[in-house]
């Protein structure tokens, strides 16, 4: 972020008018000009901005911040463990270094947003996209893309579906070549699920199997299995009966022999439904 961005990022934190920050110092469109780039400012016309909006000179070089952000990022692409979650959050949430440079910030104020969404804190999840609203022209492309994404888990858990599809494709447009495979997987997961909710069949089906392709390269079963369920949904609705059968079966037998308890039970479900669904009553009685 370069200098005038800096100072208009803060100016835009602190909720401050241009005339506020520009008065006694300069005036309103010379500030523009500084924030636009269009100008530079003198070295004690910067101080003078800097020390008025109580920031450093310079960028500070953090790498333990980055770090931090980056163990609680990974930690967020595994909602279920709700327990280490909120263990690192409490760790970490008043740690001075997470508010000492634009970039962290930015990245932590981003994760907050998946935070609340899987903690099922909607309202603070609502409030904090309102914030960073108003920041998205400091967003790198990396966080934009998150912003977007979570934006669209946020809609997704009110039930907006197609505008958290409509969300999670825009996320897809944007996002940077070097994301992790697991937040790819994550996005397509996403993208699979929204397009069950709008009964979009093929779309649902093809993300799907692109997330399951990854869950099954990177060795994670509960993702693997949340795919199966999803793939057995799509896969009925495409009237394909005995592949959808067999990957509700595979999420059975998986969430059984590694004691998913939740997963176990959607598996059960969609397995009973699709049986009765099918005149076959045993069957759905005794899955």
């Amino acid at each position: 972020m370069d200098l005038g961005a800096r100072i208009k990022y803060h100016r835009k934190k602190q909720n401050m008018e241009l005339e506020e920050l520009a008065e006694g110092l300069l005036s309103p469109a010379e500030l523009k000009k500084i924030e636009l780039g269009d100008m530079a400012p003198s070295a004690d016309l910067h101080k003078a901005l800097c020390e008025k909006l109580r920031i450093p000179l310079a960028p500070v070089e953090n790498p333990i911040g980055q770090q931090l952000i980056e163990q609680f990022k990974e930690l967020l692409l595994h909602p279920q463990d709700r327990v280490r979650i909120r263990e690192l959050y409490s760790m970490i949430s008043e740690h001075p270094l997470l508010n000492i440079d634009e970039e962290i910030e930015i990245d932590y104020s981003i994760q907050l947003i998946r935070f609340f969404i899987v903690t099922g804190d909607l309202d603070s999840a609502e409030e904090k996209i309102e914030d960073m609203e108003q920041l998205k022209e400091f967003m790198n492309q990396e966080q934009y893309f998150l912003f977007h994404k979570y934006c669209g888990t946020f809609q997704y858990m009110n039930r907006n579906f197609e505008t958290a599809l409509n969300l999670y494709l825009l996320a897809e447009k944007i996002a940077p070549a070097n994301i992790s495979p697991t937040e790819c997987g994550d996005l397509y997961y996403s993208i699979g699920i929204s397009s069950t909710q709008v009964k979009k069949n093929e779309a649902a089906d093809k993300y799907t199997r692109m997330a399951l392709a990854i869950y099954e390269e990177e060795f994670l079963p509960k993702r693997v299995v949340e795919c199966h369920i999803n793939l057995g949904i799509s896969q009925q609705r495409m009237k394909n009966l005995r592949s959808s059968i067999e990957h509700l079966k595979t999420a059975l037998k998986i969430s059984k022999k590694l004691d998913f308890e939740h997963l176990l039970y959607v598996a059960e479900y969609n397995c009973g439904v699709f049986y009765f669904m099918h005149g076959e009553i045993q069957s759905a009685i005794f899955i």
